[in-house]
């Protein structure tokens, strides 16, 4: 599914826009992680909701964006100290103003990325080193017990990263 459509309503163009707008995500909110674990669990995030942005948004219900953040986590994630959002100000966004109905929430990138990276921020431990570690956090903390997702499926969708 490598070479698979890119879905327009993503807002992206290429893999490139998601490398992008992860890489700056990472050197503007890296708040204490190793930002090469970050970036790779951006990276394998990304991946698995959305095969990098190849994957049909199609219900109504369903999370938004390249990440597939829902509305739950969207709040969450937003809902931060004053420092946090002074340094998603430098990104141009100011979490006070963000609303989880408007397009830009699919359709922006960096926005997209932000909010996941702002998401996995407030969640407990640090981000694992290794692959098998990030599948792990990411079901737990990001997919939950209620999502369909695995940590066998990660590993597999995250295996197509170069």
């Amino acid at each position: 599914m490598i070479g698979a459509k890119r879905m327009s309503w993503y807002g992206i163009l290429s893999d490139s826009e998601i490398e992008d707008a992860i890489d700056k995500v990472v050197e503007n909110l890296s708040l204490g992680a190793p930002k090469n674990h970050l970036r790779a669990l951006l990276r394998e995030t990304a991946m698995v909701e959305s095969n990098y942005g190849k994957t049909p948004d199609y219900t109504p219900n369903s999370g938004k964006g390249v990440f597939q953040l829902d509305k739950i986590g969207f709040d969450d994630a937003i809902n931060q100290n004053s420092a946090i959002k002074a340094q998603a100000l430098n990104l141009g966004y100011n979490l006070d103003l963000l609303d989880y109905s408007k397009p830009e929430v699919t359709q922006d990138i960096l926005l997209n990325t932000m909010v996941a990276r702002l998401l996995y921020y407030k969640k407990p431990g640090v981000i694992p080193s290794t692959r098998e570690g990030r599948a792990a956090y990411w079901k737990k903390y990001y997919n939950s017990i209620l999502g369909a997702g695995t940590v066998q499926a990660y590993l597999e969708r995250s295996s197509k990263l170069a």
